[in-house]
């Protein structure tokens, strides 16, 4: 049995040795497992461990997401992005510290080639960015990277795949547990936990997410910007979502032949 499973969707390979190095030094007192779910082979390197497992899906960011989710062993889940670097003995410390009435929030420096500082306080609050919601609390937690519970985020259905871009997706899950159970403590950890890379929204493999984006922003004011009793989702919600996502994939047959 795993104490924690580390999940993402993951598209960049040739990050997860350094990636998957860099997390056994952060959580080297605890037993984890790493599930992670996109279209690309992880190296060799990073698939011959026994602790991890890979699933292959040509979906979107948020359908890879509940997919990897839902094949977690651990009785904490950590969601993390592959172009992130820990601290050693970081994350044991927060796994140390969390109960099973608690959320977590990674705090986390960002900047391209790994050269950003600390985030201000007031970054991790919602009224950073949503202070004229009626349906948003100013003193919610928002953070990206997170330790939660296993039964937590099953109770809640996990993520809402109506968002095709990941970090709405994130969002509304945390929104929809704070909205509904203030017993559970949401606190952000003490001290800064990796560091995660940056590229402008529409470098690389950002475009597709940068579309997305654009448009989830009316779905999520939508869900949000007035008062709303918003809570679970349907757990099985990623099977009414297409399997391979248009706005990566749509045309790119003859370069992927298993696109089916």
């Amino acid at each position: 049995m795993y104490e924690l499973s580390v999940f993402m969707p993951t598209i960049r390979t040739h990050l997860h040795e350094a990636w998957l190095s860099s997390l056994e030094d952060s959580c080297n007192r605890h037993k984890f497992e790493v599930v992670l779910c996109g279209p690309f082979e992880p190296p060799a390197a990073v698939l011959q461990k026994e602790n991890v497992t890979w699933i292959k899906s040509f979906a979107s960011p948020t359908v890879c997401a509940q997919m990897a989710m839902l094949a977690c062993k651990g009785d904490y889940l950590l969601h993390l992005v592959d172009d992130a670097l820990f601290v050693s003995n970081s994350i044991s410390d927060e796994m140390d510290k969390i109960t099973s009435q608690s959320v977590v929030g990674l705090r986390y420096n960002e900047g391209q080639g790994h050269t950003g500082t600390e985030l201000e306080n007031e970054r991790w609050v919602a009224g950073h960015a949503y202070d004229d919601w009626d349906g948003i609390d100013n003193s919610w937690k928002l953070c990206g990277l997170f330790i939660i519970p296993k039964a937590l985020i099953i109770k809640y259905g996990g993520f809402d795949c109506i968002f095709e871009y990941f970090s709405n997706a994130l969002t509304d899950l945390l929104f929809r547990i704070q909205n509904t159970d203030p017993a559970i403590d949401f606190y952000l950890s003490k001290r800064v936990i990796c560091s995660v890379d940056h590229m402008p929204s529409m470098t690389g493999d950002h475009g597709a997410m940068h579309m997305a984006n654009n448009k989830d922003v009316g779905i999520f004011r939508s869900f949000w910007h007035l008062t709303t009793d918003r809570s679970t989702v349907d757990i099985n919600n990623f099977n009414n979502n297409e399997k391979i996502w248009s706005f990566r994939f749509k045309g790119q047959e003859t370069k992927y032949e298993d696109l089916v």
